[in-house]
């Protein structure tokens, strides 16, 4: 997780979702494949205890100085984003 979420999120960012308007099985795979993979970061989520997400987690993804909710702070960011997406 921590070595694929950077990637994760770039994807998320750069993908033109107007590209797959007459391809509905491309966009429903892409969006399942997407898919697993947040509910792969809630499983990890909830297994690891709130003080290592704080203390480890996040610091070893946004370096030693960010704040301990950083990557909480981005998922909702990508997510409301993803909300005011129109296909």
């Amino acid at each position: 997780m921590l070595l694929w979420h950077p990637t994760f999120i770039a994807v998320l960012e750069q993908t033109d979702f107007s590209e797959f308007a007459d391809q509905p099985i491309a966009l429903f795979n892409f969006v399942r494949e997407k898919t697993f993979i947040m509910v792969f970061y809630e499983i990890m989520y909830r297994r690891l205890p709130a003080q290592v997400i704080k203390e480890v987690f996040h610091r070893r993804i946004y370096g030693q100085e960010c704040a301990e909710n950083e990557l909480s702070k981005s998922l909702i960011g990508v997510a409301a984003q993803a909300k005011k997406e129109h296909i």
